[in-house]
C-alpha cells in the first residue's frame, strides 16, 4: 500500500473513531459500537477504539466480549499508563463471568500499578467475599474508605459484611451512603435488612418500600418486602 493509500485509510478510521465518541456520549451504544468495529478493522491498533468497546459491550451484558477487547488494549501497550485502569476493567469482566479467582489477580495487578485505585478495591472486596474471604474483603473495603470516607460503594458493602455482628454500625453506613445516593434502591433494601436485625419492623417495611420506588421491578427487594409482611401477619400485626 502506498503512503498516501495508508494515509487515506487511517483518516478513514479516525472519521469511525470520532463518529463512535459522539455516538456515545450521546447514548446510541449499539451504534457506536459499529462504528468503533470498523475503526479497527481499518487500523488494529487503536488503542482507545479497543477501550471503548470494551466499555460499551460491559454495558450492553456482553463481558466475554468486552474482556477480549481490554485484552487486546492491554497486548498493544502493556505500558499503557492507563494500565490500572484497564487490569481493573478486566477484573470486572472476569467477575461478571463467574471467574472470581482470575478476577483477583487482576485487581491486584491493578492495585500494583495504582494503590489509589478505589474501585479496584471495592471489586475486589467482591471478588474476595464471593469466595468466602470477608475479612480479606472489609479490609480492601477499609483501605477504599481511608481513600474517600463518604464513598457510597465501599460504605455500603462493608455494612453488609457487619451487618450480622456490628448492625448499628452498619446502619450508620448506610445511612451515610444513601446521604450520598439518596435513590439507590439497594442501599434502603440493605438498611431494610439491617433494620430487621435490629426488630425495627415499621421502619423496615418504609425502606423497602422506599427501594421499590426507586426500582419496581427487583425480584429480590420485592421478595424481601412479602416475606416481612408475611411474618409480620403471623404475629398479628398490622402495618399500613
Amino acid at each position: 500500500m502506498s503512503a498516501q493509500a495508508q494515509s487515506d485509510v487511517l483518516s478513514i478510521s479516525d472519521h469511525y473513531f470520532e463518529s463512535g465518541i459522539r455516538l456515545y456520549q450521546a447514548g446510541h451504544l449499539p451504534e457506536a459500537q459499529w462504528a468503533f468495529e470498523q475503526a479497527l478493522l481499518l487500523d488494529p491498533q487503536t488503542l482507545d477504539a479497543h477501550n471503548n468497546l470494551g466499555s460499551i459491550k460491559a454495558q450492553l451484558g456482553d463481558p466475554k466480549g468486552a474482556l477480549e477487547d481490554f485484552r487486546a488494549e492491554l497486548a498493544l501497550d502493556p505500558n499503557h499508563p492507563n494500565s490500572s485502569r484497564i487490569f481493573h476493567n478486566i477484573g470486572n469482566s472476569l467477575l461478571a463471568l463467574g471467574q472470581p479467582e482470575e478476577a483477583i489477580i487482576a485487581f491486584e495487578a491493578a492495585l500494583k500499578r495504582d494503590p489509589n485505585l478505589i474501585e479496584s478495591h471495592i471489586s475486589l472486596a467482591g471478588a474476595l467475599h464471593q469466595l468466602g474471604l470477608d475479612h480479606q474483603a472489609q479490609i480492601q473495603l477499609e483501605l477504599a474508605l481511608k481513600l474517600d470516607p463518604e464513598n457510597p460503594r465501599a460504605n455500603h458493602d462493608l455494612a453488609v459484611l457487619e451487618r450480622a455482628h456490628f448492625p448499628q454500625k452498619a446502619l450508620q453506613r448506610l445511612h451515610l451512603a444513601l446521604s450520598v445516593r439518596p435513590h439507590w434502591s439497594e442501599a434502603h433494601n440493605s438498611l431494610a435488612l439491617t433494620l430487621i436485625q435490629l426488630e425495627q419492623w415499621d421502619l423496615a417495611l418504609a425502606e423497602f418500600r422506599v427501594a421499590l420506588l426507586w426500582d419496581p421491578e427487583a425480584k429480590t427487594i420485592q421478595k424481601n418486602l412479602g416475606r416481612l409482611l408475611e411474618l409480620l401477619k403471623e404475629d398479628r400485626v398490622i402495618y399500613c
